[in-house]
């Protein structure tokens, strides 16, 4: 379901408890990897990760006042998703998170199960820049 939430404060709010604290486990695993030149905002009514245009003024090619949208984060009707969309163009990167999912006992490779424990795992990378924000991006 699409947020109608203005900030990523207000999203996290309207969420219900549980889901609040799942995609709150993940969101700070993000953080703590996220690139000092890339931002967090609210985008297509989902938490998302972007390059701004102070960094790449060209912005996203299909929209070029937005800026480019790389991952984003969000509670859906019946599970909750991380939408990492670098990922998906690169074949090695994309088999290497769907083994960690399979791995980790999910179904899908976007869908986020043990929020906390597998990002904490395998997005963050033991203290290195994480997958999310660094090495596949």
């Amino acid at each position: 379901m699409k947020s109608k939430a203005s900030t990523v404060a207000e999203y996290l709010r309207d969420l219900p408890e549980d889901r609040r604290a799942a995609i709150s486990a993940v969101r700070a695993v993000i953080l703590e990897n996220l690139d000092s030149d890339f931002e967090e905002c609210m985008s297509c009514g989902m938490i998302g990760y972007v390059v701004p245009h102070r960094v790449f003024p060209a912005g996203y090619h299909c929209d070029p006042q937005q800026p480019l949208l790389f991952a984003a984060l969000a509670s859906q009707k019946n599970y909750m998703s991380l939408y990492l969309m670098t990922v998906y163009g690169n074949r090695e990167h994309e088999a290497e998170l769907r083994e960690a999912f399979a791995q980790a006992g999910q179904r899908h490779a976007d869908r986020v199960g043990r929020a906390g424990q597998f990002a904490q795992q395998r997005l963050g990378q033991g203290g290195e820049r994480g997958a999310v924000v660094h090495g596949w991006c």
